[in-house]
């Protein structure tokens, strides 16, 4: 879709405000004005995007357009049902999960997305409340959600569940090999703050997971010292070259605001996960073909935040430190 920033006009613009204005981010308009993507528009779609987690730049582009869309459903307003080809989203699906879980049932992580796991919980409650079992959310369905009243309320009971899953199921990263990436170093400090600098805080952070994934059987690689700053090719070639099961890249933020805060995880790696070992490689290297791969390779380093996650590669011996 085109991207609709301050500035613009158009049916697109209208749309967005109606949107806006249904969620009770803008006031009522005249709807004789002519749409404009003006200033308060634009407050409005940032105000929305931090609510979502979005990034915040007042733009509206496919993640925020998707997001917007998906805020103006409720739970009943449409048939709920998973699809494989393309599975349904949006707030409606949030509250059916959340209903679900409140009762007890294991939708897994309310994400607000239809999947398999919601299906199921969804034909499990319909067996229990004697309605038909097909696993689509209709009128009878929402009615029974509503009447029904869990006895206790609150707690995490996804967390619960995730945790014993991970707990029965033991380790599985033992023996792996893991390459650790933390940002910058040598004469690059990265975010500076009264003499405390990124550099220096995530090498730290590298050494000490370092020490606890070598204390579970895991074979930790750092991809640079203290004084050295390998460029994005480097680090990659490093990890292709060391047969990385995993690389983690690590890097902090800063930003003007003493409210700042939170953590953001961006993962790649997926679309390349079941190629052949002698077909996967680390975005950045040489040995990247994928011109979307070598873009992902460099992004969460750009953003200088995150961790970014990759795929496997093959597993020539290497030296601890890169140079």
């Amino acid at each position: 879709m085109q991207l609709l920033r301050r500035g613009d006009v158009g049916t697109d613009v209208a749309e967005i405000r109606s949107t806006l204005t249904r969620l009770g981010l803008l006031p009522p308009t005249d709807p004789q004005a002519p749409p404009v993507f003006d200033q308060q528009v634009e407050h409005a779609v940032r105000a929305f995007q931090q609510q979502r987690g979005l990034i915040i730049d007042g733009i509206v582009g496919p993640a925020t357009y998707r997001a917007l869309r998906d805020a103006t459903f409720s739970l009943g307003d449409r048939p709920l049902a998973f699809l494989m080809s393309q599975p349904t989203t949006g707030d409606d699906v949030l509250m059916l999960q959340e209903r679900l879980l409140e009762l007890g049932y294991d939708a897994g992580r309310a994400n607000g997305v239809f999947g398999q796991q919601t299906e199921q919980a969804l034909k499990n409650f319909q067996r229990d409340y004697g309605l038909i079992v097909d696993g689509m959310c209709g009128p009878d369905t929402v009615r029974a959600l509503r009447q029904l009243q869990p006895k206790v309320r609150g707690g995490r009971p996804v967390l619960l569940r995730e945790q014993e899953r991970v707990r029965n199921a033991g380790s599985r990263l033992s023996g792996k090999r893991i390459v650790i990436d933390p940002g910058h170093g040598g004469q690059d400090r990265g975010v500076a703050v009264d003499g405390v600098s990124e550099a220096d805080l995530m090498l730290d952070l590298a050494r000490r997971l370092e020490g606890k994934m070598a204390a579970t059987g895991m074979e930790a690689l750092l991809t640079r010292g203290p004084n050295n700053c390998p460029d994005e090719a480097e680090r990659a070639r490093f990890a292709n070259e060391a047969g990385a099961d995993l690389i983690l890249s690590l890097h902090s933020d800063g930003n003007s605001s003493a409210h700042a805060q939170g953590v953001a995880t961006f993962h790649y790696g997926t679309a390349t996960a079941r190629r052949p070992p002698s077909a996967r490689r680390w975005p950045g290297s040489s040995s990247a073909r994928s011109p979307r791969a070598r873009r992902c390779g460099t992004a969460a380093r750009t953003r200088r935040r995150g961790i970014c996650c990759g795929s496997p590669a093959a597993r020539p011996s290497v030296s601890r430190w890169a140079t």
